[in-house]
């Protein structure tokens, strides 16, 4: 939580934030991602008649398996967030709860919003061979190309 009982004093105010929050790990998607260190934000917060924004930059790591491949890679990011707080907040913004604001459970929904929803290790990631198994970025593999579907059969008898 973040105390801005000081901020709300004063309308029409900034103030600079430096923060790191200790997310340990997050549920997105089928993974549980764990977090290698803090998180870390650095951003503003305004107070405009009660109605205090959050602007910032999270920056994160934590270590996932590759969706095509399946190695182990880091994944690291810089994401921008803006979020708003209110007393009587909609559904589109976060509570002020005496005076303080719950900084990281937005963090934790941006998060979850935000990552993609398959982890590839590089761009041009090659993944496995479906017959083998082998990682396909180490080299190739010793399985021939000619096991067909059955079912396309008679489409390579006609190409002959």
């Amino acid at each position: 939580m973040i105390d801005i009982s000081k901020l709300l004093r004063r309308n029409d105010n900034k103030e600079e934030l430096q923060t790191e929050f200790n997310i340990k790990e997050i549920e997105h998607n089928y993974d549980t991602i764990i977090f290698d260190g803090p998180i870390s934000f650095n951003g503003i917060i305004t107070n405009i008649n009660k109605i205090v924004t959050v602007e910032g930059d999270i920056e994160f790591k934590f270590k996932i398996n590759c969706y095509s491949c399946n190695d182990e890679f880091e994944y690291m990011q810089k994401m921008n967030i803006k979020e708003t707080f209110m007393q009587s907040p909609n559904e589109d913004e976060y509570p002020i709860l005496s005076e303080q604001i719950d900084l990281e459970q937005a963090i934790k929904d941006n998060l979850i919003l935000r990552l993609p929803t398959r982890f590839i290790c590089r761009e041009d990631c090659k993944g496995i061979c479906q017959d083998c198994g082998k990682n396909l970025n180490n080299g190739k593999c010793n399985c021939t190309d000619s096991k067909i579907d059955p079912r396309f059969e008679k489409l390579r008898q006609l190409l002959k």
